[in-house]
């Protein structure tokens, strides 16, 4: 069996799903496994040429503190660098995070940052990053904190943000300030952000959505990624079409920075790579066919994808069920003709 590189005809994906779901019911290898079996090889961490491109940080650097986790480091050409200056006062210019593009050729258009979740000594970091990106909106896919099998709490994520009406200092030069906490049902909340730049005084705008019940290494279920997905949407639509009456009164900001359509939508999760990757390539496939207008012949090509964000961060799409999970959601998307897809098969 060869990996599906060239991609799946979308009046063909319905068929190709059950097959693999009969497969998989027979203990036989199916499509999923021959990809991500592929994708692993390619981008194996071990391999010369991947260490290569990784961003090299001295044993004896503090910004070796600065990583969750030890093992997950940005490559040097798409790692983040943060403008570093007098007024600011960063020590580095490294922030644990990616530039991921959406084209599958080489594009200078940054779509996603893809990161992962503050540290309590880099919410300072990932809130420059946010302003010097221009960034309105945060995908965060992780609880704050996860039960392992023998019930003890693991921090997943830092707290970045404040409750409704409470401001906190970030740094001196930024802070922070919660304006709205919406729960769209019990596992989705949006949070209004508001950053100030105490410097020049400047206010910046951020949608935080939170989706709190998908765990470390786990596949999403429909119902909860589908809210996730028409919220998000809709709200990014809204940015790129420079719609900025969303914030509610009696918020009167006067130097409020604008939001455009390049600004890209910074995703995370805990390592920011497994959920984060599944997101961004859901989101990715979506544009995709919208732009092939869902023709029965657009192609739907998961493994190019997801090869795609490897070459941008490593371990993109860290598991089989999270890799199964992004074919299953664009064919229940299709056949359920979400965020204005059209099943014309």
């Amino acid at each position: 069996m060869q990996p599906s590189s060239h991609g799946i005809p979308l009046f063909e994906l319905s068929t190709f799903i059950f097959e693999q779901s009969s497969k998989n019911k027979k203990n036989s290898e199916d499509q999923y496994k021959c990809d991500l079996n592929a994708l692993d090889k390619l981008y194996n961490p071990n391999e010369k040429l991947i260490i290569e491109k990784l961003y090299k940080i001295p044993k004896s650097s503090p910004e070796n503190e600065y990583n969750r986790y030890f093992n997950i480091i940005p490559y040097s050409e798409t790692r983040v660098k943060l403008i570093k200056n007098h007024l600011n006062k960063l020590c580095t210019d490294y922030c644990n995070a990616s530039l991921i593009s959406k084209s599958l050729t080489n594009s200078p258009k940054t779509d996603y940052i893809a990161t992962q979740a503050p540290l309590r000594s880099t919410i300072s970091h990932f809130y420059h990053m946010c302003i010097q990106q221009n960034v309105n909106i945060i995908i965060m896919l992780t609880p704050l904190a996860e039960s392992d099998r023998y019930g003890n709490q693991i921090i997943k994520a830092e707290q970045y943000w404040t409750d409704v009406n409470q401001q906190m200092e970030i740094d001196h030069t930024l802070s922070i300030h919660c304006i709205e906490c919406k729960h769209i049902n019990e596992y989705l909340v949006i949070r209004r952000l508001i950053l100030k730049n105490e410097l020049d005084n400047k206010f910046h705008l951020i949608i935080q959505f939170h989706l709190t019940n998908w765990s470390d290494h786990k596949s999403s279920n429909f119902e909860s990624f589908e809210a996730l997905m028409t919220v998000y949407r809709r709200y990014r639509n809204s940015f790129e079409n420079g719609d900025l009456g969303i914030i509610p009164p009696p918020v009167q900001l006067t130097n409020l920075s604008s939001s455009t359509i390049s600004s890209p939508v910074v995703v995370h999760c805990s390592a920011g790579i497994g959920r984060t990757g599944t997101f961004c390539a859901i989101d990715i496939i979506i544009d995709q066919l919208l732009h092939q207008q869902c023709q029965p012949n657009s192609n739907v090509n998961v493994y190019q994808t997801v090869s795609n964000l490897r070459r941008a961060r490593l371990g993109m799409v860290q598991t089989l069920s999270q890799y199964k999970f992004i074919w299953e959601f664009i064919n229940y998307s299709v056949k359920s003709e979400l965020f204005g897809l059209k099943n014309r098969c």
